[in-house]
C-alpha cells in the first residue's frame, strides 16, 4: 500500500532484515512505512500497531494477517509476514503505488466519470464476492480503503485493491474479537444493522458499505452527513437523493444499482 511520501526519521521500529524508508500512511492504529527486503529488494509496506500484544487491537491485528494469507486475490492487498513478538507489533505487506478513491476524488476535484465508476467497482465487487465465497465480511468498505493503482489491468484497464482488514469477521468465529450488541466500523459508511451488532452482520453489510462508496463516488457526496448519531438515524430512516438528481448524466441503470445497494432491509439488497 501507498499514499504519501513522508520522511522517515524514526529509528524506533526495526525490522529484521528489511530497511524502512519512509512513512506512507498514519492513523490511529499505527503507522505504515515504505521498506526494502535486504536480501531480494523487493520493496513492501511494513505495517506497525502500537499496543502490545496481548490488546484487543494486537488481536485483531493478527488476525488481520490470519485472514489476509487466507483470502488471496488479485483485487486484495497481499500479507508476507506477521511478528506479534516484536514490539511493537508488525505486519509485511505488498506495496503498491497509487491514490485511494477519496484521493482521486480529491485530485480530479470532484465525482468520477460514470465510465471509471463501473471499472472501479466491477473490480472491488469481484474483491467482495471471493471475500464472502470465504465466509468472512470486510466491515470497513470505504473510499480510503480502496487503492486505484498506477498500473493497469492486463487488459489495459484501471486496476484497484482493496486494502485494510482490521475490522474483518472471519469465517471461524470461534474467538470472536466484537461483542454481542457493539456497532463496529466507519459511520459514515456503516449498514444500519452495523450499528445494531457489528459481531452478526454477514456479506449484505458489505454491500450496502458499498452502495454508500459508490454513491460518494458518484456524486462527490456522502448521501448521510452529522455527527455519528445523526449518521445513524439516517442510515436508518432518512432516504438518499438520487445520485442524478445531483450529477445528471449518471446512467439510469447506475443510479437504480446504487439505490438498490442502499435498501435499509438487508433481504431486499442484491444477493
Amino acid at each position: 500500500m501507498s499514499t504519501d511520501s513522508s520522511t522517515f526519521d524514526d529509528s524506533a521500529y526495526i525490522v529484521p532484515g528489511y530497511t524502512l524508508t519512509n512513512l506512507i500512511a498514519k492513523g490511529g492504529m499505527g503507522e505504515v512505512y515504505k521498506a526494502i527486503d535486504n536480501s531480494t529488494q523487493q520493496v513492501v509496506a511494513v505495517k506497525f500497531i502500537t499496543p502490545k500484544e496481548g490488546s484487543p487491537r494486537a488481536a485483531r491485528f493478527k488476525r488481520e494477517y490470519t485472514q489476509l494469507k487466507a483470502i488471496n486475490h488479485p483485487r486484495i492487498i497481499k500479507a508476507f509476514e506477521y511478528n506479534n513478538q516484536s514490539d511493537p507489533p508488525y505486519l509485511i505487506m505488498e506495496y503498491v503505488q497509487g491514490r485511494t478513491l477519496t484521493q482521486a476524488r480529491e485530485y480530479i476535484r470532484g465525482p468520477l466519470p460514470a465510465q471509471a465508476i463501473t471499472l472501479i467497482f466491477a473490480q472491488v465487487a469481484a474483491a467482495l464476492a471471493h471475500i464472502h465465497k470465504n465466509n468472512a465480511v470486510h466491515r470497513d468498505i470505504k473510499s480510503s480503503n480502496i487503492m486505484v493503482l498506477n498500473q493497469t489491468t492486463r487488459t489495459g484497464q484501471v486496476a484497484v485493491k482493496v486494502m485494510d482488514f482490521g475490522l474483518i469477521k472471519p469465517a471461524d468465529a470461534s474467538q470472536p474479537l466484537t461483542r454481542v450488541g457493539v456497532p463496529m466500523g466507519t459511520p459514515a459508511y456503516m449498514a444500519p444493522e452495523q450499528f445494531v451488532d457489528a459481531s452478526r452482520v454477514d456479506a449484505r453489510a458489505d454491500l450496502y458499505s458499498l452502495g454508500i462508496t459508490m454513491y460518494e463516488a458518484a456524486t462527490g457526496h456522502l448521501p448521510f452527513k452529522g455527527t455519528p448519531e445523526e449518521l445513524q438515524r439516517g442510515h436508518f430512516t432518512a432516504e438518499p437523493v438520487t445520485p442524478s438528481q445531483i450529477i445528471a448524466d449518471i446512467p439510469p441503470s447506475l443510479d437504480r444499482l446504487i439505490l438498490h445497494l442502499l435498501e435499509k432491509d438487508p433481504n431486499h439488497r442484491p444477493q
